[in-house]
């Protein structure tokens, strides 16, 4: 029997205006106490799962919309990376985390859910009502307000229905490069990294980074994020080369090197996303992790 929560929408909370990236962690790593204490609560065995990859037409347009509207808005809720720093946090605290490249997270969700019946779900996301005939309806539940342990209202009208992957074997991550996300070659596909900050091409944090990047991949990659050019909202999509050379070991030397491609930080937040942009690229070169660089960081500043 499992408690099966979806890491999206349950974990990785949104970063408060003013809040530190310290304070930020603290507050996810309650969270994960909260939740290993419900799972004993209701006898059941924890899995995190984290969404990977974006395998349906449908899911990808979706992601593709809400990524449009952050940047059109000027708004993103939780850090650029805030998805590989709790999955990090997760493999920390020994917990089972399933990443898995190959199917979307809530259908790896409701698979595992459907092994037994009195498996429950931790989510918000209304679409598991959609799964077999509903077979879900009384076994969703979200972390409400005050933290209290609310079911999900199942709605009358509903989309088509899915059903759940059959004979599946969950994938789980057992170190930090089960689940980096940057590529060395194939395909690089992000949302905007702060898009307060980027109203215009020249402001891309994207492409202040590719030269970096280039140094890292091993191969051609096709690279995909939107930008915002004449008051609108464009996509990116083209093929870059690797390129010969050596990223600076340096944390400082590769943020400042960023801030002036960009022109400077507007505030703390958009400091702090290069900051994380600059770990990324480090642990991939060093095979190391984006929160032992960021705590690195962190104790330099």
């Amino acid at each position: 029997m499992h408690l099966v929560i979806d890491l999206a929408n349950q974990v990785i909370l949104p970063q408060f205006k003013q809040e530190a990236i310290e304070q930020w962690m603290k507050r996810i790593v309650k969270r994960l106490k909260f939740v290993l204490m419900i799972s004993e609560r209701w006898r059941l065995r924890p899995i995190f799962v984290c969404d990977a990859g974006y395998t349906t037409e449908e899911v990808q347009q979706k992601w593709k919309l809400r990524r449009e509207k952050e940047l059109e808005k000027g708004c993103r809720k939780i850090p650029y990376c805030a998805d590989t720093i709790v999955c990090e946090l997760i493999l920390r605290k020994k917990l089972n985390l399933v990443f898995d490249r190959r199917y979307n997270a809530d259908d790896i969700v409701a698979t595992i859910a459907n092994m037994h019946p009195e498996s429950i779900i931790l989510s918000r996301d209304l679409d598991y009502f959609r799964y077999d005939d509903a077979i879900f309806k009384n076994r969703v539940f979200y972390i409400g307000d005050e933290r209290k342990i609310t079911p999900l209202g199942m709605k009358t009208v509903m989309r088509d229905p899915l059903q759940t992957i059959r004979m599946y074997f969950p994938i789980f991550a057992t170190k930090n490069s089960d689940f980096v996300k940057f590529v060395k070659s194939g395909l690089y596909i992000r949302g905007t990294a702060y898009p307060i900050a980027e109203r215009s091409e020249s402001s891309s944090l994207h492409l202040a980074t590719r030269k970096y990047r280039q140094i890292l991949y091993t191969a051609n990659v096709r690279e995909i994020f939107p930008i915002w050019t004449n008051n609108r909202v464009t996509w990116t999509d083209e093929i870059v080369h690797p390129k010969d050379g050596m990223l600076p070991n340096d944390h400082n030397l590769l943020l400042n090197d960023v801030m002036s491609c960009v022109g400077g930080c507007v505030d703390y937040h958009h400091r702090l996303t290069i900051i994380i942009m600059v770990c990324e690229l480090l642990c991939v070169q060093k095979e190391s992790s984006i929160l032992s660089e960021l705590e690195t960081f962190i104790k330099l500043s």
